[in-house]
């Protein structure tokens, strides 16, 4: 049985505001109870009297959960962030498990340019995509603790996947 303690921290990712496809996140199915959190951000134009606004999300999983219920409850924490109707989470056309993410301003709904600090300790992936170059760092919580072995006994191990050909693996290391 895997057992993990590990705080991701601080998975950052801001694009241009002026991308063509909205940042996304696709979430897989919780295996165990915990929560996601991130947090979401709106940049003010250039120029613009308006400022930018972020929330921080939140989303407590009691137990095991499909990714598609897992959506819905990220759709539900969303909604209830902030001050009432003004962050809503959009299910993409990728299917039911990408979502991307939306603030009012004004009477105008902006997309999210920024979603930072993303955390998933559900024992699910938790994907950030998006078809811009965007900025990210990745950093392990210096105070967690990484423990635990697979079911066949090896390491459990962290992977980043810039591109499909670009990707990191690292075993994670007691004290890492």
């Amino acid at each position: 049985m895997r057992k993990i303690l590990v705080g991701l921290l601080a998975l950052a990712a801001t694009a241009a505001v002026a991308q063509a496809d909205p940042l996304k996140v696709t979430v897989g199915a919780a295996l165990n109870p915990g929560e996601v959190d991130f947090t979401l951000s709106v940049s003010a134009p250039v120029g613009s009297m308006v400022v930018g606004d972020s929330v921080s999300v939140i989303v407590p999983i009691a137990g095991p959960m499909s990714a598609q219920d897992k959506v819905v409850a990220i759709q539900q924490a969303v909604a209830n962030a902030g001050a009432p109707g003004t962050w809503r989470a959009v299910i993409s056309a990728l299917g039911a498990t990408s979502m991307s993410f939306e603030h009012l301003v004004g009477d105008i709904w902006t997309t999210v340019n920024s979603i930072s600090g993303l955390v998933d300790t559900t024992g699910a992936g938790t994907q950030l995509l998006t078809n811009q170059v965007v900025a990210f760092s990745l950093d392990i919580d210096p105070l967690a603790i990484a423990f635990g072995t697979d079911a066949l006994g090896g390491p459990s191990f962290i992977t980043v996947s810039v591109t499909n050909t670009l990707t990191f693996t690292k075993a994670i290391q007691p004290g890492d």
